[in-house]
C-alpha cells in the first residue's frame, strides 16, 4: 500500500512539474540573443512614446531594458528617435515582435531608421528620428522592441536582429499593445497666460474623436502646442481622431506681455521683418524697407500716417499694437553711372537736414536721406570730394518732376576745375514754381569735363561719381528757427526758437558764450557750417530778404578743436572715417585696411604722400588736416638671399600696381655681395635695387662671398717678397 502510494505520489509530482514548466515556458518569452563589440559605436538614447532612456555602452554590446515599457494602440503612429555615439559604416533598425512569436523576422517587424550609412557631422553624437505605425493586426498584449545599431561590412548588408553583430550594440524594451477597450484619457494642461479647453483629465469613448481649443490671454501669445511630447506648432486647436489610447496635450504661452506690429509691403519691394511681428512691451523694433531693382520707396506709413520714403523705421517703447506698410514706385529718373571712380569721388554732402559721408562707389543711392525746402528759397549746399585735379561739381534737382535734370534752373554749378577737396559751398535756389512734393537731387563730381546728370561720367576719358538724395518741396513760410546744438549750457542764441518774419525782411541772430572759458564750436545755417571765425564775441549772423523758413544752430565746446577729414578710395577703408573733431594739442591715429586681394597704394596727408603706411598718427594737432587712403591691386616680388647676407624686405613682397619698391642688400661681417639677380639677370654687386612702376611679378636674389683679410696678411706677403 505504501509502495502504491509512493508510486502515485511520484506520478502526481512529475505531472505537476511538467505542467508548471510548460506554463512557465509560455509565460516567459525567450527571444534570440544578440551581442556585439561596442568599443567604437554604441546607443546613448532611445525615445519611443513614453520611453525616454539614456544609456552608456552596455556590456558585451547588449542592454536589457525590458523594465522600461510603453503602451501603444493598433492603427496609431508614434515618434521614435535613436541617438548614438557614431564611428563609421553604421545603420540603425528597430524590430517589433508584433505577432508575439518571439522572433523579429516576420514582414513589417523591422523599422529601418537609417536606410543609408550614417554620415555624422558630429563625431560624438548622431540622432535619427522616424514615425512608427503600429499595425492594426498587431497582437494585443506585451511584446518586445529591439533597437539595433550595427556596423556593416558592406553598405548593402541588412541589419541583423539576432546573433553577433559585426560591431555595434542592441537594446531591448517592452511594448504593451492595447486596443483601448477601456475609455482612454487625454490629459490637457497649459502654462500661465492662456487656456486650453477642455482641460485636465478628459475621458474619451474608445474610437471617438476629441478636439481642444487653445487661446492666449490678451497681450500674450501661443508659443507652442505639444501632443504626446512632440510639437505640433503654434495652433489654436487640435483634434485627436480614433482615440484608443491615452494621450497628452500641453499648451505653452509667452511669459511676458507682447504687442503685435503688422508689417506689409506692396509690390516691387519688401519690408523686414514682415507679417505679424511680436514685440515685447516697452521694447524697440526696427523695420527695413528695400525696393526691388528699378523701383524706389514711394512712402512708408505707420498706423496710417506717412513717415516719408525712408529705408528704415524704428518703433520705440512699444506699448500697443501698430501697423507699418511700404509701397514702391518705378524709378523713372534718368540713370547715371561711372565706370571709373578710382581717382575722384564724393566724401560728404550737406544740404539742409542731409549730412552724408560716403566712400567711393561710382553711384550712391541715398534716397532715404531727405530734407525740406520751400518754393522761392535759397539754401546752401556743401560738397566735399576726394579730388585728382580739375574737378567739376554740380547739384541737379528735378524741380518739375519730369524725371530728368535738363530743364532751366535745375543745375547748380558748385565749383569748376578745382583741385581742392573742399568743402565747396554754393547756393541752391528753389524756383517759385517748383512742383510741391517729393523729388530727386543728384550731386555729381566729374574730372576735367563738365558735370552731366545722366550717362557714364567716365565717358570721354574722364571719371567721377554721382549720389542721389530726396528733396521735399513745400510752400514758403518766412521764418527763422534758431536752436542750441552741442553743449547748450555753454552758450546762448537770440532770438531763440521759431520767429515769424515778414516776407522779404531781415533778421540778425546773435550767438554768444555764457563764460569766456567756453568756445563757439560751429554755427550751421540750413545745416551747413558758416565756417567762422567766431570772434569777436558776440557773433552775429544776418539773414536778409527772408522769404522761406531758415534754420540756424549754434554748437559750443569747453575746449578748442580742429577738424581732421578722413576719406578712403575704393577697395579698402580708413578708420575712423569722416570729419572728426580733435581737441587742440591732442593726437589722433588712423588705420588703413585694404579689402582682400588689394594693398595700400598710398596715403596722402594734407595732399602730400606719406607712402603706403598701415597707420598714421597726427600729433599735437593745432590746425585742420585731411588724410586719404588709396588702394590697388598688386604684383608680387619674390625675394631670396643666399647664405651670409640678407635682402630687406624679405619673402614675398606685395607692391601696389604702379608703385616702386626699394630692396637693400646687406652682407654679413666678413662677406661681400657677390651678385644680385633681377628676374634672373645680373645687375651686379649692388647694395640696393629699386623696381619702378611695378605692374607684373618679379624676382630678386642675392649671393655673397667671403672677403680676403688683406690688412692681416699684407706684412707677411711683403716680407716674403723681400726675402725672395
Amino acid at each position: 500500500m505504501r509502495a502504491l502510494y509512493n508510486k502515485y505520489t511520484l506520478l502526481w509530482f512529475v505531472i505537476t512539474v511538467f505542467l508548471f514548466m510548460g506554463t512557465a515556458t509560455r509565460a516567459l518569452a525567450v527571444y534570440p540573443s544578440i551581442d556585439g563589440d561596442n568599443s567604437f559605436e554604441w546607443i546613448t538614447n532611445v525615445t519611443f512614446n513614453t520611453i525616454d532612456n539614456t544609456t552608456d555602452a552596455d556590456t558585451n554590446g547588449y542592454g536589457d531594458y525590458t523594465a522600461a515599457s510603453t503602451t501603444v494602440a493598433p492603427g496609431t503612429t508614434y515618434p521614435l528617435s535613436v541617438t548614438i555615439k557614431p564611428d563609421t559604416g553604421e545603420k540603425i533598425s528597430v524590430f517589433f515582435d508584433w505577432n508575439q512569436n518571439e522572433a523579429f523576422t516576420d514582414p513589417g517587424e523591422e523599422v529601418v531608421v537609417t536606410p543609408d550609412i550614417i554620415q555624422s557631422p558630429d563625431p560624438n553624437s548622431f540622432t535619427a528620428t522616424i514615425n512608427v505605425n503600429v499595425p492594426v493586426t498587431a497582437t494585443l498584449g506585451t511584446t518586445r522592441m529591439r533597437v539595433v545599431l550595427s556596423f556593416l561590412n558592406a553598405d548593402t548588408d541588412p541589419v541583423q536582429s539576432s546573433g553577433t553583430l559585426p560591431a555595434g550594440e542592441a537594446e531591448d524594451y517592452t511594448v504593451n499593445v492595447n486596443n483601448g477597450s477601456a475609455n482612454p484619457v487625454i490629459t490637457a494642461t497649459a502654462t500661465a497666460n492662456g487656456t486650453i479647453t477642455p482641460s485636465g483629465a478628459v475621458s474619451v469613448t474608445s474610437g471617438a474623436n476629441q478636439s481642444f481649443t487653445i487661446a492666449a490671454d490678451p497681450g500674450f501669445f501661443i508659443d507652442d502646442v505639444m501632443v504626446d511630447g512632440s510639437s505640433v506648432g503654434v495652433v489654436t486647436s487640435h483634434t485627436f481622431t480614433n482615440v484608443v489610447a491615452d494621450h497628452t496635450i500641453h499648451a505653452v504661452f509667452s511669459s511676458t506681455l507682447n504687442h503685435t506690429v503688422t508689417a506689409t509691403a506692396g509690390a516691387n519691394g519688401s519690408i523686414t521683418p514682415a507679417g505679424t511681428v511680436r514685440i515685447g512691451d516697452g521694447s524697440d523694433q526696427t523695420f527695413f524697407i528695400q525696393p526691388a531693382s528699378g523701383f524706389l520707396v514711394n512712402d512708408v506709413k505707420v498706423d496710417g500716417t506717412s513717415v516719408g520714403a525712408v529705408s528704415s523705421h524704428t518703433l520705440t517703447n512699444v506699448t500697443a499694437d501698430h501697423t507699418i506698410s511700404a509701397d514702391f514706385v518705378a524709378d523713372t529718373v534718368a540713370a547715371v553711372s561711372s565706370s571709373d571712380f578710382s581717382q575722384e569721388w564724393i566724401t560728404n554732402v550737406t544740404f539742409g537736414a542731409i549730412n552724408n559721408s560716403s566712400n567711393a562707389e561710382g553711384y550712391g543711392a541715398f534716397l532715404d536721406k531727405n530734407t525740406i525746402v520751400q518754393q522761392g528759397g535759397a539754401y546752401p549746399v556743401a560738397v566735399t570730394i576726394h579730388p585728382q585735379a580739375d574737378e567739376n561739381i554740380s547739384v541737379f534737382v528735378d524741380w518739375n518732376h519730369d524725371g530728368d535734370f535738363t530743364d532751366a534752373g535745375e543745375e547748380t554749378k558748385v565749383v569748376e576745375l578745382s583741385p581742392a577737396a573742399g568743402p565747396h559751398v554754393a547756393t541752391v535756389t528753389v524756383p517759385t514754381g517748383a512742383v510741391l512734393g517729393t523729388t530727386r537731387m543728384r550731386v555729381v563730381v566729374r574730372n576735367f569735363l563738365a558735370a552731366i546728370s545722366s550717362g557714364d561720367l567716365a565717358a570721354g576719358n574722364s571719371g567721377g561719381e554721382a549720389e542721389d538724395y530726396t528733396v521735399v518741396v513745400a510752400s514758403p513760410v518766412p521764418a527763422i528757427d534758431a536752436s542750441l546744438g552741442a553743449n547748450p549750457a555753454f552758450g546762448t542764441i537770440a532770438p531763440p526758437g521759431h520767429t515769424a518774419v515778414a516776407s522779404g525782411t531781415g533778421v540778425d541772430v546773435t550767438v554768444d558764450v555764457v563764460d569766456q572759458v567756453y568756445f563757439i564750436e560751429d554755427v550751421l545755417v540750413d545745416g551747413v557750417s558758416v565756417g567762422g571765425p567766431f570772434s569777436p564775441l558776440p557773433y552775429v549772423y544776418s539773414f536778409t530778404g527772408v522769404v522761406v523758413t531758415h534754420t540756424i544752430q549754434a554748437d559750443f565746446s569747453n575746449i578748442p578743436f580742429q577738424t581732421i577729414t578722413a576719406t578712403a578710395g575704393p577697395d579698402g577703408s580708413i578708420s575712423p572715417f569722416g570729419a572728426l573733431k580733435v581737441p587742440v594739442g591732442a593726437n589722433k591715429v588712423f588705420m588703413m585696411t585694404p579689402n582682400p586681394g588689394f594693398v595700400i597704394k598710398d596715403v596722402q596727408v594734407d595732399g602730400g604722400s606719406v607712402g603706403p603706411v598701415e597707420s598714421y598718427t597726427f600729433t599735437n594737432v593745432t590746425a585742420d588736416h585731411s588724410i586719404t587712403a588709396m588702394f590697388s591691386l598688386f604684383a608680387e616680388i619674390t625675394v631670396s638671399a643666399g647664405p651670409h647676407g640678407t635682402i630687406s624686405p624679405a619673402g614675398v613682397v606685395k607692391v601696389a600696381l604702379g608703385n616702386s619698391q626699394v630692396f637693400t642688400i646687406t652682407p654679413d661681417t666678413g662677406y661681400a655681395i657677390k651678385d644680385v639677380l633681377v628676374d634672373n639677370v645680373s645687375v651686379g654687386s649692388v647694395e640696393s635695387y629699386t623696381f619702378t612702376n611695378v605692374t607684373v611679378p618679379h624676382q630678386i636674389s642675392a649671393s655673397f662671398e667671403k672677403t680676403f683679410p688683406w690688412p692681416m696678411f699684407l706684412p707677411a706677403i711683403v716680407n716674403a717678397n723681400r726675402g725672395a
